[in-house]
């Protein structure tokens, strides 16, 4: 139950959710092969229907989800505005959600192309490169747009024979230690990379 401040904050924000109210939760410790322990919080109370050991899988295909975000909040800083009004921020909102969209159908596309060609030529399963993908799209996907005689299909074709050629290897079972990064602010004199 909350208390003074912490109350008055929790109703500002939730409005429609009553502070007197009690949820139930499940708290659950997963050892990681790493030593290291997890704890993961669910809402999934019944431990006849959702025993405690698939849980570590289950919250592991998250982790497409989760690099999802990652790549929208670090790599094409979705959260980093050309302006402060309403319009401006939508705008920039859109604008990149509808271009990294597109990045990721053009990719999926290039990448189902090629997959043979990188089970014969290569040790390891390869894919596209997000970073240099979105890099190679942001600076014509405007152009493209605005030249209503460009054929679109050629544009297309153009962009996935250019990310065809960024790949990165998979190599299943890697692992890198995490390092905790100070957060990094945006200043309105700085331009992301879209």
């Amino acid at each position: 139950m909350l208390f003074g401040k912490k109350r008055k904050d929790f109703q500002k924000r939730l409005p429609s959710i009553c502070s007197k109210s009690f949820i139930k939760i499940r708290v659950l410790i997963i050892d990681l092969s790493t030593g290291e322990k997890e704890i993961l919080i669910t809402s999934l109370l019944d431990k006849n229907i959702f025993e405690y050991k698939i849980f570590k899988d289950l919250y592991h295909l998250r982790w497409g989800g989760e690099e999802n975000y990652k790549f929208h909040k670090v790599r094409v800083e979705i959260e980093n505005f050309s302006g402060k009004t309403t319009h401006a921020i939508e705008q920039d909102f859109h604008a990149t959600v509808f271009t990294g969209n597109i990045r990721a159908l053009l990719a999926e596309e290039a990448q189902a192309e090629e997959e043979q060609v990188y089970r014969e030529k290569y040790k390891y399963d390869y894919k596209i490169n997000k970073n240099i993908s979105i890099s190679i799209l942001k600076n014509e996907i405007v152009e493209a747009l605005y030249d209503f005689e460009r054929d679109l299909e050629v544009f297309c074709e153009q962009m996935k024979k250019a990310m065809k050629k960024s790949i990165v290897p998979i190599r299943p079972e890697r692992k890198f230690a995490h390092t905790r990064k100070t957060l990094r602010k945006y200043p309105m004199n700085r331009r992301r990379a879209l």
